[in-house]
């Protein structure tokens, strides 16, 4: 199963500087919202849930592919995964013993980093910076993925 998550984010790198989709003239329908959001997003949640990893590794790739433009997909995926990650966080926290000191630290260092990329994505990268900025993501997170894999 990580196997397939680190071939899909090598994929999905390499769909970020490679692929032009051609933008979205009008707003989908619909039903083509559905047809994306939904497999997207359970996707998106089953792997944040499962592995403990951001969706967004998932459903800014996807956006982007459907049209939408990178900022956009980013700031959906921003808001998305919050849903995904209180979800994930709920379940995990009936079992594990959570140190409520560091949870709230992180907490905090997570907003403060959040609202820089969210400038800096919005206000100083243009869309072609900021696909390959994911896609270095992407590859930084597939390379660590494998990385555990290999050597546990």
């Amino acid at each position: 199963m990580l196997w397939l998550f680190v071939g899909f984010l090598v994929f999905a790198a390499g769909m970020m500087v490679f692929y032009q989709p051609k933008p979205r003239e009008s707003r989908a329908s619909l039903a083509a919202t559905l047809a994306l959001g939904l497999p997207v997003g359970g996707a998106a949640g089953f792997i944040g849930g499962l592995l403990g990893v951001g969706g967004g590794n998932i459903i800014v790739p996807a956006l982007v592919a459907s049209g939408l433009e990178p900022k956009r997909a980013s700031a959906s995926a921003a808001f998305v995964v919050i849903f995904a990650s209180i979800s994930g966080f709920l379940a995990h926290v009936q079992v594990a013993r959570i140190d409520t000191t560091l949870l709230g630290v992180t907490a905090l260092a997570t907003m403060a980093g959040a609202a820089l990329g969210a400038w800096l994505a919005t206000e100083r990268l243009s869309a072609a910076q900021l696909k390959r900025t994911i896609a270095l993501v992407l590859i930084a997170v597939a390379i660590k993925t494998a990385w555990d894999l290999l050597w546990p």
